[in-house]
C-alpha cells in the first residue's frame, strides 16, 4: 500500500512538474483590442516648396497648396489690409487628385496676435469659429466650387481654414486646394481679403497621434488566428487619371492605379483584332518608383465581361510574353521600344505590371502606352482613344492579414480578452508577409484590471498598468512563420494587457518606419484537453475532423485551444497545445502498474 501511495504520489506529481511547461492560448477573434503608440503625437503637417500656403491666396488656379498631413490641415492668415468682417468663401480645385480636395471646411477668426508657426497646429491664438460646412467640390479640375455664405458681424485680424478630411482619405496621400477666397460681401463678389502678397501666412494641421493604420490592416487581425483572408481587388483610380488617359497621346495626363504591383489594364482595340509584336510606354508626371518594374501581356478573343477595377479574370486569357521593364527616371518620357514574341491574333489585350520600379505609396503609373504590330515599333500605335479600356487588379483573390502601425517604434496594442481575467505566462508572435525591417526586436507586456478607457490610436496610459514582462525579440527573418513561445513568471491574472514594442529591425529601411506582425497569441498557466488527435505538434483542421468522426464532445474543447476561428482558419495555423491528457494516461499506468505490484504481493 505505501509503495502504491508513493508511486501514484510521484505520479502526480510529475504530472504537476511537466503541466507547468504547457500553456492554453486564450487570445480570440472576439476580444476587444486597440492600436497604441506611446510616443508623443507628431505634428504632421508639412509641403512641397512649390505647393506653399501662398499659393491658396494668389488667385490663381494654375498654382495650389498641398499639405502632407491630410486631414486636419489648413492654413492661417493675417491680412495686411488688417481687421475684416467675412461673409462668404469659395474654393478652387487643383489640377489633379480629385481624392485629395478637401470635404469639408471650417473657418475661424482670431483677434490675437498671430504667433502660430509655419506646420505647426495652428493652436497659440484663442479661434472662435465663424462657419462650416461641405465643400460640395467639382470633379473638374482647376475649377470654382460653389459660393458659400453665412451669417457673420464680427471683424476678425486673423482667420483659419481647417480642411478636416477629403474626398477620399484612403485614397489620397496629402489635400490640396488652388485657390481659397474669403469674401466681406455674401456673394464672393469684390476683392479677396489677402491676396499673393501676405507675408503673415502658416500652414498647420492638428497634432495627431502617431499611431495610425489602415483600415485593412488594423490590430484585430493579429487575433484571427490565420494570414490569408478574402481579398477585394485593389485596382482603383483618381477620376481624372483613369486608364483612358493612357490611349490620348498626351504625356501630360497619366494612368495611376491604386492597386500597385499585379495591376493594369484591359483594352479592345476599335481598330479590331491585331498581332501585337511591341510596345513603348511614355513615363507620368512624377514619382519614378511609381513606373512599372516589369510586365505581363496576354491575349484572348473572347468578349470582354471583365468589370473596371476587377480582377480582369472573367475571361480565358493567353499569356504571350513578359519580362523586366527598364523606364528612363526622366519624365514625360517615351521609353525603348520593348518587342513581344506573339504569333496570334487577338481582339483584347491584358497588360499586367507584377512589379514596380522602387517601395512608393502603393501606386501604379504611366502615362502613355502605344501597341505596334511591327517588332520594332514602326508603323502605326493600334491603341487609340475611344477604345474600350478598363482598369485591373491580378493580385490573388486572398490576402495576407497582419497588423501594421505607421507609428513605428513603440507602437502596440491593448486587448481585453473575451475569456475574462487570464494569468498570461508566455506569447507567441507570427511574423508578416513582408519587410523583415518592421519586425519588433523588443517588447514590454503590461497587466492591468482597471477599465479600459484608452482610445483607438492613443498613448496607451488612461489606465493604471503594472509591468509584467520586458525583452528582446529574435523574429525569424523567415515571412509568414512562428517564433518561439517567449515564457515568463506571473502570477496576477488580469483583465487586460498592454503590449508596446519599442524597437525594430531597422526602422529606416524601405521608406518607412512601420511596425507590422501578422499574429500574437497569449498563454496561459492553465491546462486543458489534449485535442490533438493525430499527434502532428498542432491543433488543426485536421484534429477537427478526427473529432467530429470519432468524439465530437471534444469540439468545445478544440475551439477553446484553436479560438474558434474556424475549420479554414485552422488547417492555415496550428497553436501550441497542452499535453495534460497524456500526462494523465501516463500517471493512470503508473498508478495500474503500481496496483498490479500490490495485489500480486498479497
Amino acid at each position: 500500500m505505501t509503495r502504491f501511495l508513493k508511486s501514484f504520489a510521484a505520479s502526480l506529481g510529475l504530472l504537476a512538474l511537466l503541466s507547468q511547461a504547457h500553456a492554453a492560448p486564450f487570445l480570440s477573434t472576439n476580444d476587444f483590442i486597440i492600436a497604441i503608440d506611446t510616443d508623443p503625437a507628431n505634428l504632421p503637417s508639412n509641403y512641397p516648396g512649390g505647393e506653399a500656403p501662398i499659393n491658396a491666396l494668389d488667385g490663381a488656379s494654375t498654382s495650389k497648396y498641398l499639405n502632407f498631413a491630410k486631414l486636419n490641415s489648413g492654413i492661417i492668415v493675417q491680412p495686411f489690409i488688417g481687421s475684416t468682417t467675412v461673409q462668404s468663401i469659395q474654393l478652387t480645385t487643383g489640377d489633379d487628385a480629385v481624392e485629395r480636395d478637401p470635404f469639408s471646411w471650417e473657418l475661424y477668426g482670431t483677434n490675437d496676435p498671430l504667433s502660430s508657426v509655419d506646420n505647426g497646429d495652428g493652436s497659440a491664438e484663442n479661434w472662435t469659429l465663424i462657419a462650416q460646412n461641405d465643400a460640395n467640390l467639382p470633379e473638374e479640375r482647376q475649377t470654382l466650387g460653389p459660393v458659400q455664405s453665412f451669417s457673420n458681424s464680427t471683424s476678425y485680424s486673423a482667420y483659419r481654414v481647417l480642411f478636416p478630411t477629403v474626398k477620399d482619405p484612403g485614397g489620397a496621400n496629402s489635400m490640396q486646394i488652388a485657390d481659397i477666397g474669403l469674401y466681406e460681401s455674401n456673394d464672393a463678389s469684390g476683392l479677396s481679403v489677402w491676396d499673393a502678397f501676405e507675408t503673415d501666412v502658416v500652414a498647420f494641421a492638428y497634432a495627431q497621434p502617431d499611431s495610425r493604420y489602415f483600415d485593412y490592416e488594423g490590430p484585430e487581425n493579429v487575433l484571427d488566428g490565420s494570414t490569408l483572408v478574402p481579398r477585394a481587388p485593389q485596382s482603383g483610380y483618381p477620376a481624372a487619371e483613369g486608364p483612358t488617359n493612357i490611349l490620348d497621346g498626351n504625356s501630360g495626363t497619366k494612368f495611376l492605379n491604386f492597386g500597385d504591383v499585379n495591376s493594369g489594364f484591359i483594352v479592345t482595340p476599335a481598330s479590331g483584332a491585331a498581332q501585337v509584336q511591341s510596345f513603348q510606354i511614355t513615363t507620368a508626371n512624377d514619382a519614378a518608383v511609381r513606373d512599372p518594374g516589369s510586365w505581363q501581356l496576354y491575349g484572348t478573343n473572347d468578349p470582354i465581361v471583365s468589370l473596371d477595377n476587377s480582377y480582369g479574370d472573367a475571361e480565358s486569357w493567353t499569356l504571350l510574353d513578359g519580362g523586366d521593364l527598364a523606364l528612363p527616371d526622366e519624365r514625360f518620357t517615351m521609353g525603348s521600344v520593348v518587342p513581344v514574341s506573339n504569333a496570334g491574333t487577338y481582339t483584347s489585350y491584358k497588360m499586367v505590371f507584377p512589379t514596380v520600379k522602387g517601395p512608393n505609396d502603393g501606386t501604379l503609373q504611366f502615362a502613355d502606352m502605344s501597341f505596334y504590330t511591327s517588332t520594332d515599333g514602326t508603323g502605326s500605335n493600334i491603341l487609340a482613344p475611344g477604345d474600350a479600356i478598363l482598369a485591373i487588379d491580378e493580385s490573388p483573390a486572398t490576402q495576407l492579414t497582419k497588423y501594421l502601425n505607421f507609428g513605428g517604434e513603440r507602437s502596440g496594442l491593448i486587448v481585453t480578452p473575451d475569456a475574462g481575467a487570464k494569468v498570461l505566462t508566455g506569447f507567441q508572435i507570427t511574423t508578416a508577409n513582408d519587410f523583415d525591417s518592421r519586425d519588433p526586436t523588443s517588447y514590454e507586456i503590461y497587466g492591468t484590471n482597471d477599465p479600459i478607457t484608452s482610445e483607438a490610436n492613443g498613448n496607451g496610459d488612461s489606465e493604471n498598468w503594472t509591468l509584467i514582462s520586458s525583452g528582446a525579440l529574435d523574429l525569424p527573418l523567415e515571412r509568414q512563420t512562428d517564433d518561439e513561445l517567449i515564457s515568463f513568471a506571473n502570477s496576477t491574472a488580469y483583465a487586460s494587457y498592454k503590449v508596446i514594442f519599442p524597437t525594430l529591425r531597422d526602422p529606416g529601411e524601405n521608406f518607412d518606419n512601420s511596425m507590422q506582425i501578422a499574429n500574437i497569441q497569449f498563454f496561459d498557466d492553465s491546462v486543458g484537453v489534449d485535442v490533438d488527435l493525430n499527434d502532428d505538434g498542432k491543433v488543426d483542421g485536421a484534429d477537427f475532423l478526427l473529432i467530429q468522426r470519432t468524439n465530437p464532445a471534444l469540439t468545445g474543447d478544440w475551439q477553446s485551444q484553436f479560438g474558434a476561428t474556424g475549420l479554414a482558419s485552422a488547417a492555415a495555423a496550428g497553436v501550441p497545445e497542452p499535453t495534460s491528457l497524456v500526462l494523465v494516461v501516463a500517471a493512470a499506468a503508473l498508478m495500474a502498474a503500481a496496483g498490479r505490484g500490490r495485489i500480486g504481493r498479497s
